[in-house]
């Protein structure tokens, strides 16, 4: 009987050893799928970024004829505000900009964003954070 304890506390340190492997082993997967996930929606966003024309006037770093990537991006996070809700019509536009640069905006919304997915607009948002970052 004596024999059969240390087996006991042996087998169960051998199943709690293995339970830890698998959940450490789960969760590596679970980030590396979220992060091809980021990444898809990072490459998406790039591509319909550029598809629909706001880099032409939405540079990463700098303004030519409207506010720069990163100030868009700044100026949404500081204000707690969504890029998305606004891209969908669903809030008006705060950074600072003059009425034909909203006029073009508007246009180019009602043109081009319009017809895409709130998914394909989430992912036009995390490309912009991405951007804005590097």
């Amino acid at each position: 009987m004596r024999n059969l304890i240390p087996i006991a506390v042996l087998m169960i340190f051998a199943l709690v050893s293995c339970q830890n492997k698998k959940s450490k082993s789960e969760n590596n997967e679970l980030n590396t799928t979220q992060s091809k996930n980021i990444q898809a929606q990072i490459e998406l966003g790039e591509k319909l970024y550029s598809e629909n024309i706001c880099n032409a006037c939405h540079l990463d770093k700098h303004s030519d004829l409207g506010p720069s990537t990163k100030s868009i991006v700044d100026k949404y996070n500081a204000d707690g505000k969504s890029i998305t809700e606004f891209l969908q019509g669903k809030s008006e536009p705060i950074v600072d900009t003059n009425k034909v640069q909203i006029a073009i905006m508007k246009m180019n919304i009602d043109t081009f964003v319009k017809e895409l997915s709130g998914e394909e607009i989430k992912a036009i948002e995390t490309y912009m954070q991405h951007s804005a970052k590097n």
